[in-house]
């Protein structure tokens, strides 16, 4: 009798502290906080109209969109693999992206691109 209480109140203990720990990541999502870590990887609709966006910013020619859309999908599709890698790893990998990209732009389509992923990350930090 002694041990059946035992384990039942061990089993209430460890379910009250898992119910304790849950409670903030649950205040963090309903006051509009979004979980830490990574942001996800956006999907192959995303990226279109990431694209989209760009070429309304930019100007793209057929032949750059096309290609950037094609290293757009290759980034993320490389970053989704690499979550687990530290922050200071993805930001360098963001950045030989973007020299990637911008190698396909002219000089004033380059400073669009920037002022481009300026807005884009202003726009993630608020969601």
């Amino acid at each position: 009798m002694k041990r059946s209480v035992k384990k039942v109140t061990k089993a209430i203990t460890v379910l009250c502290a898992l119910f304790l720990l849950s409670i903030p990541a649950t205040w963090a999502q309903r006051n509009g906080q979004r979980p830490q870590g990574p942001p996800p990887v956006p999907n192959a609709k995303q990226i279109e109209l990431i694209i989209d966006d760009l070429d309304q910013s930019i100007e793209l020619s057929d032949a750059q969109e096309t290609k950037i859309k094609t290293l757009f999908t290759e980034h993320f599709k490389e970053m989704g693999k690499n979550l687990k890698k530290s922050r200071e790893e993805m930001e360098k990998k963001k950045e030989a992206f973007e020299k990637t990209i911008e190698a396909e732009l002219s000089d004033e389509q380059q400073k669009g691109f920037e002022k481009f992923m300026e807005n884009m990350e202003q726009k993630h930090r608020q969601h």
